[in-house]
């Protein structure tokens, strides 16, 4: 998925209610977790935003942060994202007057113009005299239904992984 186009509108909507997912995917919590293969999903689906030692991007919080929050938590954080967002992780949407956009993590915002940190850890800055539009919502960058394709024996894998010290 690409998150630096197309998402101004998406960001406007209200953020779906996803505690149907989250009660369907309960049973994930009572598996047995195997945190190699979780790892493995982590790296594919997780690590374009969060940081796992060497590995992964400083978009959001950091897989240490992950450890202590408890399976039943991590659940929720991963099945619905926006339920609570941190200031320093919600996103911001710039629009430009040619009709791109970008989303990311605000990283400078001043007289002149702003910097985003963006999915995969690039960093892009735009001038005022650019930008058509500037949106903060309170939501993540992390998409709602990251966990489409995944099992709930993934699932339990990946939260296995997560909360490793």
């Amino acid at each position: 998925f690409c998150l630096s186009r197309g998402l101004g509108d998406v960001y406007k909507r209200q953020p779906p209610d996803r505690s149907a997912e989250i009660a369907r995917r309960q049973p994930a919590l009572a598996l047995p977790g195997n945190p190699s293969k979780g790892r493995t999903t982590f790296l594919a689906r997780c690590a374009l935003c969060h940081r796992d030692g060497p590995d992964g991007f400083p978009i959001g919080p950091d897989r240490s942060s992950f450890s202590s929050k408890g399976a039943p938590t991590l659940l929720v954080a991963i099945l619905d994202p926006s339920r609570e967002v941190a200031g320093q992780f919600a996103t911001t949407t710039v629009r430009l007057h040619n009709g791109s956009e970008s989303s990311g993590i605000l990283l400078r915002d001043d007289p002149s113009g702003i910097s985003l940190r963006l999915p995969g850890g690039t960093e892009s800055s735009f001038s005022r005299a650019d930008i058509a539009a500037l949106d903060r919502p309170a939501r993540s960058l992390m998409p709602d239904g990251i966990e489409a394709g995944l099992s709930d024996a993934d699932l339990a894998d990946l939260l296995a992984f997560l909360m490793q010290p």
